[in-house]
C-alpha cells in the first residue's frame, strides 16, 4: 500500500494527468504506426 506524505497540490495532480494523457495518446499513436506496418497482431497483411 502506497501513500504520500501530503496530499498532492493541484499543480501536481495537473502535472501527473498530463503526463498520463500524453502516454496514452503516444501509445495509440505509436501502436497505430505499428499495425499499419503489420506488427502488431502476429497477422500477415496480403
Amino acid at each position: 500500500h502506497l501513500s504520500l506524505s501530503e496530499p498532492p497540490t493541484p499543480p501536481d495532480a495537473a502535472d501527473g494527468v498530463a503526463l498520463a494523457l500524453c502516454h496514452l495518446f503516444q501509445d495509440r499513436f505509436t501502436g497505430a504506426q505499428a499495425e499499419a506496418r503489420g506488427e502488431v497482431g502476429g497477422q500477415d497483411r496480403d
